[in-house]
Order: C-alpha cells, then structure tokens, then sequence
C-alpha cells in the first residue's frame, strides 16, 4: 500500500474504500460486532468487490450530503440553531476473518423544545415518523400512545423520522440500494430532563475493505483508544476524534494527556496539508464544524495553551474550519509554548 500526499481530500476518502485507508478508523475484532450491526439495520455487503463498495461509498457520500444541507436549511429557513455536531468516520470491524468497514453516523444536536417544529418541517421534505421492525428491516408508523412515549422515555432511538426502504439479506440488494438508498433520521432522546436531543442521520450499509485479518492486526497501529488501526494516520485521526467528542459531547473537563497525539503525529510522518484538506472535505458541508465553546473548554482545561485559541479568534471565517483547527491544535511551531496538563 502506498499513500500519495498530493491528491484531494475527496480522492483519499475514495481510496479508504479502496485498500488505502487514511481517515479515521478503528477495528473491533469480534464478528458479533456484525451481527449487531446487522440485527440494527447495517447490511453486510459480504461481495469482496471493491469497486462495487467504492461505487456504493459515492452513493452514501452523496445520500450524507443531502441530508446534512437538508438539516442545514431547515436550520437557516426556521432559524433553529444547530448546538453541535459530530463528525462520521468510517469502523472497521472483522468478519469472516476479513476486515470490514462501515459508515459512521452524523450526530445533531438541536435543542429539545425545538423538535415539534424540526419535526414538522422534515415532514415537509417526505421525512415520517416512524420505527423500524429491527429483523426485517420494514418501517412501520407510530402509534399515537408510542409517539408520546417518545419524549418521554430515556432510551435512544424510540422514534424515528425516517425516509429510507425496507431490505432483505441479500446481496443483490447491491445495485438496488445505490439506486434507492437514503439516509433515515431519527431523534435520540437522552433523558426526559436533557435540555438537548440528537438528530442522527444513520447510513445502514457495510463496506468491504477485503483485508486478511492477520494481515491487518501484524501491520496495525494502536491510539490511546486500544483500538487497532491499520496506519498511524488512522491511529492518530481516531483519537483526535475521541478528545473532540469527550469535550463536545460530554463536556468534560477531565481529558487523557494530549502527549499521546503529539507523538502520533510525530510518528504518522504525514503531510499535514493532505491531513487537512482531507479534514476539510469532511467538514465541508454545514454544520460540519466543532463550536469555538469546544475549543474554548479545550483551553479552559489549560490542556491547550492560551495563544492558540486567541490565533483562532483571530479569524473568525476559520474557527469554524475543522482543518485549521487541527492545524492550530496539533501543528504547532517548535517555538511556541508546548502542550501542558493539569494532573
């Protein structure tokens, strides 16, 4: 395997799909990770053709993309604020001792008493409320009794709005779903008292990385997260992810050292403008972004220090730019002042 550093963040996506994998990944070697999955919805593609999954990683690129301008302009037309987004990557888990991969989700979070009019204005656009028979796949309407359950239950994923198909475990669904094939959404209520939800924007599909299992675990990389990774890239944009989503989603205080990044980036030897531009592919459609209250709980930790979110600030046009806040974060000159930790 070989990585070009000279190509577009898009063309690195498409070469994760095909046997290059660069963004963030991590493997669970445990094959009940896929009967899970599937039992959730996410259909094995068991193929092995990885151009047939490179043409179905198009088709689901294309699906994330209208349903995140769709939130976006829902956003912008009703002037409901988007708190907070997560960022998808793609998993890898092994089946049949094969590494596999599959899409990740896209977590939203809009505030809870704003849902009824979320929910009205997805309407709008053919999204209907309802759940899904978890062994066929079917979406089945609400109850009235279950749609008022929803907002009041715990538990995740009780409703769900959702414009998608139903499927059988078959392989020659393949072509059907690059045709068909849409995201479902659905809202995630996390406890009766939480002042947020989630909007998740699911993407049901596996995909085939075709890589021997040995081969994979003898030639991987372990972040802090234990969790192997076939590249020091990989290694290093997984924990990434992890220290943005144990701030953002969690609004924790308490965070791992950040010495274990610096050093994966210092192992990695990659080149720091593809990782970027491979960043702001990802993040190129709204509201793919971590809010400067992120970043600014970052610094409060004195994790980071202060002159990098003052650099920031300075530009407001790029706070939002996911790639220049890696930038900032981690690609800092020998001159400045290191990293520090509270104990």
């Amino acid at each position: 395997m070989h990585q070009q550093t000279d190509v577009t963040g898009m063309t690195m996506l498409r070469a994760y799909i095909e046997m290059e994998p660069f963004s963030g990944s991590l493997a669970e070697p445990d094959e009940t990770y896929f009967h899970r999955t599937r039992v959730e919805g996410v259909h094995a593609l068991l193929t092995g053709n990885t151009t047939s999954a490179s043409e179905l990683a198009d088709s689901i690129w294309a699906r994330q993309k209208q349903a995140t301008e769709l939130l976006s302009r829902i956003s912008e037309e009703k002037g409901l604020p988007l708190i907070l987004t997560k960022g998808a990557y793609y998993t890898l888990g092994v089946h049949q001792n094969h590494v596999m991969g599959r899409r990740g989700d896209i977590d939203v979070y809009i505030d809870r008493e704003h849902w009824p009019v979320w929910q009205s204005a997805l309407a709008e656009f053919g999204y209907e409320e309802s759940k899904m028979d978890t062994h066929t796949g079917q979406l089945i309407a609400l109850t009235d009794a279950e749609r008022a359950m929803a907002y009041a239950r715990d538990t995740v994923q009780i409703a769900k709005v959702a414009k998608a198909f139903s499927f059988t475990p078959d392989q020659a669904l393949l072509n059907y779903r690059n045709q068909h094939t849409n995201a479902y959404i659905h809202p995630t209520f996390v406890s009766p008292t939480y002042s947020n939800i989630i909007v998740a924007i699911n993407f049901h599909h596996s995909l085939v990385a075709g890589l021997p299992a040995q081969r994979f675990f003898s030639e991987s990389k372990v972040p802090h997260s234990n969790l192997h990774c076939l590249k020091p890239a990989d290694a290093l944009w997984h924990s990434i992810l992890l220290y943005y989503l144990d701030v953002s989603l969690k609004l924790s205080t308490k965070l791992t050292p950040l010495f274990d990044i610096a050093k994966l980036a210092k192992e990695s030897n990659i080149d720091w403008d593809a990782f970027q531009a491979m960043i702001r592919e990802l993040d190129i459609y709204k509201p793919f972004f971590y809010t400067m209250a992120s970043i600014n709980l970052i610094c409060s930790t004195q994790v980071f220090p202060q002159f990098v979110i003052r650099s920031l600030g300075d530009q407001a046009s790029r706070r939002f730019d996911y790639g220049y806040q890696i930038h900032k974060l981690f690609h800092i000159p020998e001159s400045e002042p290191q990293f520090t930790t509270r104990t």
